[in-house]
This record gives C-alpha cells, structure tokens and sequence, in this order.
C-alpha cells in the first residue's frame, strides 16, 4: 500500500494549516423528517461535513499537495480525534486491502455510478453479499442513477432506510451496517444540497455518487465489519463507515 504508513507530513501539515482553517459550523443531523424511528447513527453522520469542510479548506490553502493517501490520512486523523479513537482507517486498510485499491479504482474519471452497479453485482453473484443486502443497495444505487433532486433522492432513500429498520430477515449485523449506510448518505444529500453549485445540478454530482457508493461499499469491502468486530460495537464500525465514505466524496470526480 503506496507509502501508507509513511505519512506524518500530512498530520504535520493540518497542525501548521489549524489557524488557516475557516471555523467550522455546528454539526448538522442529516434530514430526518420522513424517518418513522430515530437512526443512532446520525450522531455519528453529521462528521462527515466536518471532514469535508477541513478538507476543502486546506485544499484552497495548497491546492496541489492532495493525493489519495492524504486524503485517507486527514478522514483517519478526523475520526480518531473528534469521534473514536479506536477506529484507524490505517489499520482497517492495510487489513483489507482489496477496500483501498477500491479507492484507487474510485479515483479514476472513468468511475461512475454505472461502475458501481456493476460492481455490486458482481459482489453478489461471487456470494459475498446476501440477497437481501443486495437488494437495498441496489435500489439506492438506481435512485442515484437516475438522480433528479435532492429532496428526491433523500425522500427515496429515507424510504428504503424505513423499511431497513423494519425488516425481519435482516441479521442483526446486516441491519445495522444498512442503517449506518443509509445515514451517512442523507448526511450527504444534505450536505452537497446546501452547496449552490450542486443544489442546482440536474445530473448527480460526482461527488455525492462516490460519496453515496462508499457508504454502501463499506460492507462488502470489510470496513464496517472490522471496527464492529474488533470492538464489539457496531456504533464503532459506523464510525469507521463515516471516515472510508468521507475519503470516497473527496475524490475528484
């Protein structure tokens, strides 16, 4: 894994970059209006905002040093710092491999929600997802194919994630990994339709489809099943979920 472990100039640089660093907004809970029960794991969504508005703000500061493991570096640091320190993105990616060369795949301009499907099918023909995951997952993948709106895309998600909740065929570790999905991506609905130049965008912006595909690839690529089983908490796995979608919506589109 390309210089992985090998990166203390990117913590060196967001100490040095703190005071450059726009102030940060209060934590937003994603939109929950159309839910029928309270997602714990929104408390642990509204990170993702945070992550991104550091990350573009030392963007503008120097705006060539980005590379992917940056990337991965400053969402690991984010979430070891402000939401759990147990979780290492290092340590999950160096455990599993195959979730950081999905990243260098999602890095190409050739990666497209189309891909993912693909993906995801091929995912579940080699047995890796059961049925009734891969069911979900592809429907939220088809609404953001054929993405319209926001307010849209939120409300059929919503509605998907509350029949989520109410499934009794689900395993509990499905259930949970789903919920946890379906919150870090109303957390990015709602983030990117507060971004003017996305708010207007009748095509699905590149980044909330790298950003929606990362949530959901999280499962199948190990990164929520190591933090829940090497802590026994499955809130610790959403957290690792939030830090892995963060890096995938940072990705150029």
């Amino acid at each position: 894994m390309k210089n992985l472990f090998l990166l203390g100039a990117v913590g060196v640089m967001l100490l040095s970059c703190q005071d450059d660093l726009k102030e940060l907004p209060d934590p937003e809970l994603p939109e929950t209006s159309v839910l029928s029960f309270i997602n714990p794991y929104d408390t642990l969504s509204v990170h993702h905002g945070h992550i991104i508005d550091t990350y573009d703000s030392l963007l503008q500061i120097n705006p060539g040093y980005w590379d992917l493991d940056s990337l991965i570096t400053l969402s690991s640091d984010y979430i070891e710092t402000n939401v759990d320190d147990q979780v290492n993105l290092f340590q999950i990616l160096n455990t599993y491999p195959t979730a950081y060369n999905y990243l260098v795949r999602m890095n190409s301009s050739s990666f497209t929600i189309k891909t993912a499907i693909s993906d995801l099918d091929s995912t579940f023909f080699n047995g890796y997802i059961a049925p009734q995951v891969y069911d979900y997952v592809h429907e939220v993948f088809l609404e953001v194919r054929f993405f319209t709106d926001h307010q849209t895309l939120l409300n059929r998600i919503s509605d998907i994630e509350n029949r989520i909740y109410n499934d009794n065929v689900l395993s509990s570790d499905e259930k949970e990994y789903l919920l946890a999905a379906s919150s870090l991506s109303r957390a990015s609905v709602t983030y990117w339709d507060n971004i003017d130049n996305y708010a207007s965008n009748t095509n699905t912006p590149g980044w909330l489809e790298k950003d929606i595909v990362g949530s959901y690839a999280g499962y199948s690529l190990g990164v929520f099943h190591w933090a829940t089983m090497f802590t026994g908490n499955p809130l610790i796995g959403g957290a690792a979920l939030v830090g892995f979608g963060a890096c995938c919506s940072m990705i150029p589109s």
